[in-house]
């Protein structure tokens, strides 16, 4: 009898130790998930007000004469900002830095490269197109879109400039042949 009590307490005892352990080990796991998440999130809103300036330049652009540096500025400070906060960003989106620079490129010219060439931010601006601008806009405003997205959730991947272009170009090709 002796024997069974002390094996129940030995039992007990061990339940309530794993017990113990397994919910401090849940704990740390869920704390530092709700850290990552609450500084990916941070890291986006930070994001999202300067790709939102840069979207506007795109879409002012047919309707004024844009100044080579209000361009460099907006790209500079965007840059910034995504080197300040590439680490936390949540995967999917880690190459938003590269593919907006490549939308505003392929629509304003060199000046997209102000970040990397500072006396690119003066540079002047290239031929504007409206129909590289409707491709390099809404470009920007599907990464808007994904970067709100991508800490809700964090699975898929974001579509390179490059991947979304070559869609574009497919299916104005595909309109011009059946008109």
């Amino acid at each position: 009898m002796v024997r069974m009590i002390l094996a129940d307490i030995t039992v007990s005892v061990s339940t309530v130790a794993l017990s113990v352990l397994g919910s401090w080990g849940i704990a740390l796991h869920v704390g530092k998930s709700c850290r990552l998440n609450s500084a990916q999130t941070e890291a986006v809103d930070h994001l999202l007000p300067a790709l939102a300036r840069i979207r506007g330049l795109l879409h002012a652009s047919s309707a004024r004469r844009l100044e080579p540096i209000e361009v460099g500025r907006a790209v500079v400070d965007f840059e910034e900002l995504c080197l300040q906060h590439d680490a936390v960003l949540p995967k999917r989106v880690r190459t938003v830095r590269r593919e907006v620079r490549a939308a505003v490129g392929n629509y304003l010219g060199g000046v997209s490269l102000a970040a990397v060439d500072a006396e690119l931010q003066e540079h002047p601006l290239g031929e504007l197109d409206a129909y590289w601008q409707d491709i390099s806009l809404s470009y920007v405003e599907y990464v808007l879109r994904d970067l709100k997205e991508s800490t809700h959730s964090p699975k898929g991947h974001m579509v390179s400039f490059h991947g979304w272009r070559r869609d574009e170009d497919d299916n104005y090709r595909a309109f011009l042949r059946s008109g």
